[in-house]
This record gives structure tokens, sequence and C-alpha cells, in this order.
């Protein structure tokens, strides 16, 4: 733990997976002020379908919101993946999830073990999230609203229809405003905010 706290800043997110340290869920945390995504904490309590698109889902949105993200080589070893086997899920899979995003090392143990900073890469649905966010802040909207349309289709989420939807209404572009409202809703059914927008904006 005292490795870790040379290289990360607090506030940060560290991604342990190496089986054979089971005490770093605890004490990382504890004494680096840093939060934790643990493998084994997502599909002990998930199925291997839940627990991949879980891990997606939460990597994928604090790298949207600009949060810094850390892990260890041992991420993609032997052990991770022999310790993954108890719930079915393969290297490739996990390999899946991490691919949008490039490794910089940071520091090297006296074990070997590198501790590594996560970045997206330029074009993932992360990367365009988070420039999006940032031009939307700037209330560059124009700006913010071609960086959201940028995130693969399959990545878009109700929050990215929302903000493209008030990006262009900030440019007083009231049918695609609309238009991307309604995709966002359809996503995202209970958003009752959504609702009443499309409601008071597609009489």
């Amino acid at each position: 733990a005292l490795f870790v706290k040379k290289y990360v800043k607090k506030g940060g997110v560290v991604i342990i997976s190496n089986f054979e340290w089971n005490p770093g869920k605890v004490y990382i945390p504890y004494f680096v002020n840093v939060g934790r995504i643990s493998f084994d904490l997502i599909f002990i309590y998930n199925s291997k379908e839940q627990g991949l698109q879980i891990l997606k889902n939460q990597v994928e949105m604090l790298a949207s919101q600009g949060v810094d993200i850390y892990t260890f080589d041992r991420t993609f070893d032997k052990i991770t993946e022999d310790g993954l086997k108890q719930w079915n899920v393969t290297m490739d899979e996990i390999k899946e999830i991490f691919k949008p995003y490039e490794f910089r090392t940071l520091g090297v143990d006296k074990d070997g073990m590198k501790i590594m900073q996560m970045f997206p890469k330029k074009g993932s649905a992360a990367y365009q999230r988070r420039e999006g966010i940032k031009f939307y802040n700037l209330k560059d909207y124009k700006n913010a609203a071609d960086s959201f349309l940028k995130i693969p289709s399959a990545s878009k989420t109700s929050f990215d229809y929302k903000l493209i939807g008030n990006s262009f209404m900030l440019l007083n572009d009231k049918e695609n405003a609309i238009a991307y409202w309604k995709a966002g809703y359809k996503l995202n059914p209970s958003d009752d905010q959504l609702k009443e927008i499309i409601r008071q904006y597609g009489q």
C-alpha cells in the first residue's frame, strides 16, 4: 500500500485484480485515500454477464468523469486468469473491457510489480464523453454535441442523449433537441425529468 501511495493521487480509483494479494482490497483504500474496484467483489455477487457489464460501466463512468484510474500489470497475468476461472470469466473478456484505454507505467515495486495509470484512448466512449462534458461546462455547445455524437452508438447512454439534446436546444435547434431527448427517454423511460422536457418542448 505504501508503494501505491507514492504514485496515486487522492480521490483516484485503483483497480485491484491480483488474487494472490487479498489484503489489498482493504489496505489500499484505507492507507492511500483512494477508491477501489475489485474483480472478486464484482463477480462473487453477480452473474458473469452482469459482472462484466458492471466492470465495464464502472471503469467507463470514472474515465468519463476524469477520475484518475490506476491498476497493476498483474491485472492481466496468469494468476488473475486462473482466479477468474471460478466465475467462468476469461482473460480475453477482461482485456476486451480494457481495450479502449492506454496504460502508462508510473513505478515499479521491488518485486517487479508495476503500477500504471489508465487513460481513455481518443475516440473511445469514455474519451468522447469526457470531452463532451468539458465543452458543455464551457458552454461550447457545438463542440459538446459533436463530442457526444462521436460516442459509438452501442455505448451511448440516456445521459449522453440528454446532453446532446440540451446542446442542440441551446443552439436553437429545437427539432434535433427533441429527437435526441426522445432517444434518451427510450433508453431510460424512468427519467421523469426527460419526460417532462419532451412534453414541454414537443408541443
